[in-house]
């Protein structure tokens, strides 16, 4: 076979195309599922059925490919059990910490306010706790997952970050929010730093359950807790909304997008970043741990 589709080194077919066939299958599962749902009228369009839509989508297309490369299903960071958990659970107190720090400091300056709903509704705690880890699941599974996995392999720990980082960030351009410029290009970076953040905790610990504890905390804790919009949607915010600060920048306080927009959402990805560097990592496989191009 032609060394265009495969690597002359190992005789695997390339990381590219691995990657735009798993891409592929993603798209052929959703689109009956997508009919099928949308047989179900306002029922059909709610975040609950779209999320375990885009899972099931992406469970089917790792399935195949991990088949294809003659490898488990688990070994792409499913391998559940109590060191799988553990890591999820300190991925959730992580994802809140960062959260906590990027608020506590934007709060100091005097760039937002807290103010109590009308309706005082305290449901979306609970209820926004179980779709953010839906959506934490979503997308890890479809960005640190199987398709982060080829980059890494392909280009190494830190191209592999970078680009999928960035694939990361632009995914997101179609938030509300993305309208003006000054929040857009915040949100870029720092969504682009939460990307890096994200294939961090894969790397350091091969398992995607870091990953989609930090994502959860993240989302939860910034939203339903804080009561700061999530990547500019406001769905599920809690009892209490944040005033910012109208005389102050977008890039100041986050604006419509949320505190992941803010240059104080910055400061504490990147303190977490590095604390996530620093720290040596355990691995799920140990054969898995050394990427191509080493550590980062």
């Amino acid at each position: 076979m032609s060394t265009v589709f495969t690597n002359p080194h190992t005789g695997r077919i390339r990381n590219g195309w691995r990657a735009l066939g798993w891409g592929l299958l993603v798209a052929v599962a959703l689109l009956p599922l997508g009919l099928i749902t949308s047989l179900l009228g306002p029922y059909g369009r709610t975040m609950l059925v779209g999320q375990l839509v885009m899972i099931a989508s992406v469970l089917f297309a790792t399935r195949v490919s991990q088949m294809a490369d003659r490898q488990p299903f688990a070994a792409v960071g499913l391998q559940l059990g109590r060191p799988w958990f553990l890591h999820l659970g300190a991925g959730i107190l992580l994802g809140c910490a960062i959260m906590a720090l990027g608020a506590l400091a934007l709060r100091s300056t005097g760039g937002f306010r807290w103010e109590l709903r009308p309706d005082g509704n305290w449901r979306p705690l609970l209820t926004g706790f179980g779709l953010f880890l839906l959506v934490g699941i979503s997308e890890e599974l479809t960005f640190r997952g199987y398709l982060f996995q080829r980059f890494l392999e392909g280009l190494g720990p830190w191209g592999g970050q970078l680009v999928g980082g960035l694939l990361f960030a632009v995914v997101h351009w179609g938030n509300p929010g993305m309208t003006n410029p000054v929040q857009k290009v915040w949100a870029t970076v720092n969504i682009t730093l939460a990307g890096i953040l994200l294939g961090l905790a894969y790397v350091r610990t091969r398992s995607l359950a870091l990953p989609i504890g930090i994502h959860l905390g993240w989302n939860w804790f910034q939203g339903c807790v804080l009561g700061f919009a999530v990547s500019g949607t406001t769905d599920l915010t809690g009892p209490w909304g944040v005033v910012v600060d109208p005389r102050r920048s977008p890039w100041f306080h986050g604006g419509t997008f949320g505190l992941e927009a803010s240059v104080f959402g910055t400061g504490a990805c990147a303190v977490a970043i590095v604390l996530l560097y620093r720290w040596r990592g355990v691995s799920a496989d140990p054969s898995t741990d050394a990427a191509p191009g080493g550590q980062p």
